[in-house]
């Protein structure tokens, strides 16, 4: 999981860098802003497990 995570960071530094022109920019806000909403969701996400 940890490395997953790291994996996931690497990744978004890289995209972050890409992000040059404004629209460009505009893209990676709006990216960024459905990633936030998105990862709380998931960390606030209630998980039922089936017990065989």
């Amino acid at each position: 999981m940890k490395q997953a995570y790291i994996n996931c960071l690497k990744t978004l530094r890289k995209f972050r860098k890409n992000l040059k022109v404004d629209k460009d920019i505009k893209r990676g806000k709006l990216y960024f802003t459905w990633l936030t909403d998105k990862t709380e969701k998931i960390a606030n996400e209630k998980d039922f497990i089936k017990k065989r």
